[in-house]
């Protein structure tokens, strides 16, 4: 927790755009609150705002890993691997093979020969995962699924239909304003 106590409204703006950047709760006090700032900061984690309705944290079960063959997939994958190991928990890896929709110079969509090309993606795509797989050394204990369609609802869908209790991917490697922008 961070408390920040000031009198300009350029602090508690400060306060708002970075929890794009950190994780930690912050709040902005005016002078006169300070004791309600420490005594806020004096709570225990999760005391102040938990829901009723919080679970306790339990194991997960079911990892997701999706992938789209970059190095920070990888590393992501092995980030999966390791929860896996700690919480024995069962991993699917899955690539989604993106709607193929091209644009010709009058910027109208026009629908390509889909069938040769995802043949050829399909047959590819799958070497791939066949090969993070072994990579990641999961060749005895990873379902591969390959997905057709729009990567975010497919993953999110698979997720739903297949219980998984955590879903990882990769960052696309940019951070601070170039995440933003």
């Amino acid at each position: 927790r961070i408390a920040i106590i000031g009198t300009s409204s350029w602090q508690k703006w400060l306060i708002n755009v970075s929890s794009i950047f950190f994780t930690a709760d912050m709040r902005f006090f005016p002078p006169e609150k300070t004791q309600e700032a420490l005594d806020w900061l004096q709570k225990k984690r999760g005391e102040a705002n938990a829901p009723e309705t919080e679970r306790p944290f339990q194991p997960y079960s079911h990892i997701l890993l999706a992938s789209d063959f970059s190095p920070h997939a990888e590393r992501a994958g092995r980030r999966a691997v390791e929860l896996a190991d700690k919480y024995g928990s069962s991993i699917s890896v899955v690539h989604v093979l993106d709607n193929m929709i091209a644009y010709n110079e009058f910027s109208e969509p026009v629908v390509i020969d889909q069938v040769a090309l995802y043949q050829g993606l399909e047959a590819s795509s799958r070497r791939l995962l066949e090969e993070l797989v072994e990579r990641l050394e999961l060749t005895d204990r990873a379902k591969i699924h390959l997905l057709k369609g729009t990567p975010k609802s497919e993953i999110l869908s698979f997720a739903q239909e297949n219980e998984v209790d955590l879903i990882v991917v990769g960052s696309h490697g940019q951070r601070g304003l170039e995440r933003i922008l």
